[in-house]
């Protein structure tokens, strides 16, 4: 399998939007109020990869960035 290869500046706007994500989260929990689904990030025509909860199958934890492999 073959995995886009980020940049520097590319990985540092990931973990940012990432970062923003988890503080919403935060910030918001009180009140019940959360995301549900996560961007996926894209180059041009290519799917570079997803933000995620750690725990995909229930939906819940964290956000994380999840690269896509190419098949």
């Amino acid at each position: 399998m073959e995995q886009y290869q980020h940049s520097p500046d590319e990985m540092r706007a990931i973990a940012d939007l990432v970062d923003a994500m988890n503080a919403f989260d935060r910030k918001l929990t009180a009140y019940s109020v959360t995301a549900q689904v996560g961007p996926e990030i894209w180059w041009c025509d290519r799917l570079m990869g997803h933000i995620v909860r750690t725990d995909e199958e229930e939906n819940e934890g964290d956000w994380t960035y999840r690269p896509h492999r190419l098949v």
